[in-house]
């Protein structure tokens, strides 16, 4: 699939995400996005060069073609709760 819309996500625990066929997925899907790095678990702005960025699918709006994801393994150095994996 593709996003149809560029996201700017900078400081957001949630976003909307514009995708090309909904129907591929379900609440409760982890998504992949090839060349966006993902980041340690709990650590800042360390990017991993072998992992790309996790979005756990929470929501949906079919009728927009628009996911409602949280990243699991994003930057999460400036903002609290940006990642799913930031350490309390």
């Amino acid at each position: 699939d593709t996003v149809q819309t560029a996201v700017t996500a900078a400081g957001q625990s949630a976003f909307d995400l514009v995708v090309g066929n909904p129907a591929l997925y379900g609440i409760g899907d982890t998504i992949f996005i090839k060349g966006v790095p993902g980041y340690k678990e709990g650590e800042g702005t360390t990017a991993l060069a072998n992992a790309n960025l996790q979005l756990y699918v929470y929501g949906m709006d079919t009728a927009n073609s628009t996911l409602k994801v949280m990243p699991v393994n994003g930057d999460n150095a400036t903002t609290e709760k940006k990642s799913l994996l930031k350490k309390s």
